[in-house]
């Protein structure tokens, strides 16, 4: 079992702003071993994030003006990949991991990531593939699932986010990941459940796996 303290905290209508300085302040935590690690689940206001690939006129599909006219932020981050969109009824989970401890690597780690997500959806009977080319989970239908990390000081901040109920249509401001018009999915179509009990549901499958590494460790 794991014997260090843990953080886990979910937070709806929480600002892109408000979640970084907040992972901030739980990387600190675990670098110096006041916490094992720690995991926030959110649901995001409206903003369209940039990752360090983005290119920001051929990523926003309309002017970004229009864009904040509809109420969405537009901010730089310092994640990887390109833009994508998060909006109320969208699960957003940020690990804050010392990925040393758990004896994994950068993509190891993102492997991790996207396995503890595929066994939760399949556990609803939602059946879902790795992209090939474009990291995230898909279904037969579109993505589902997007992934998006970054690391300092071998500590993880951000993480992925699930469709869950959300509104899809609203992804037509942006090039997803850097496809437009790309095929989407989410979680309410196949099972109807809220943000936070998949959260909940999602990290216990998470430390299940932390815990089998420890010991491997």
């Amino acid at each position: 079992m794991l014997n260090h303290k843990t953080i886990v905290e979910f937070k709806k209508s929480y600002s892109y702003s408000l979640a970084f300085s907040r992972q901030i302040e739980l990387s600190s935590m675990v670098r110096t071993n006041e916490i094992a690690y720690a995991v926030m689940g959110l649901e995001h206001s409206p903003v369209i994030t940039l990752g360090r690939r983005a290119n920001k006129l051929l990523d926003l599909q309309i002017d970004e003006k229009t864009i904040k006219g509809l109420g969405y932020e537009v901010v730089q981050s310092e994640r990887g990949g390109q833009a994508t969109l998060h909006h109320p009824g969208q699960l957003v989970i940020y690990p804050i991991l010392p990925l040393k401890n758990f004896n994994l690597g950068i993509r190891a780690y993102v492997d991790l990531l996207l396995v503890v997500t595929k066994d939760l959806l399949s556990s609803y009977g939602i059946h879902t593939m790795l992209g090939s080319e474009r990291p995230g989970l898909y279904t037969a239908s579109g993505k589902i699932v997007f992934i998006g990390i970054r690391v300092e000081n071998g500590i993880s901040r951000h993480g992925i986010a699930i469709n869950v109920s959300n509104d899809l249509s609203e992804f037509h401001l942006i090039a997803s990941c850097g496809v437009i018009d790309s095929k989407l999915d989410k979680v309410s179509h196949y099972v109807n459940i809220d943000t936070k009990t998949l959260f909940l549901q999602w990290q216990d499958f998470l430390r299940i796996r932390l815990e089998a590494l420890l010991t491997s460790v």
